[in-house]
């Protein structure tokens, strides 16, 4: 039986609108989060983040990559729900 090497993307794209707020999230919380959850940043590209999960640091099952990378992924979403929530600066 052949073996091949899984592995889950993650890949975020800030949207416009709140681009500087977001972009703070890319720039290093983003990586922490990644990171957090056993996933390696592989690419910043402008405001966009490309990361991979369950190759390195060390091999995962494919479901549970793609459960790391969810986790990821939603605790980026809670961080911009929290800057979402802040008052707008006048």
């Amino acid at each position: 039986m052949d073996t091949q090497d899984r592995v889950n993307i993650l890949l975020v794209d800030d949207q416009p609108a709140k681009l500087l707020s977001y972009q703070a999230i890319l720039d290093g919380l983003g990586e922490n989060l990644i990171t957090a959850e056993g996933g390696v940043v592989n690419t910043f590209h402008g405001d966009a983040l490309l990361a991979f999960f369950g190759i390195l640091p060390q091999p995962l099952s494919p479901q549970a990559s793609a459960y790391r990378a969810c986790r990821a992924a939603g605790a980026m979403l809670n961080v911009i729900e929290q800057i979402n929530a802040r008052p707008a600066a006048e």
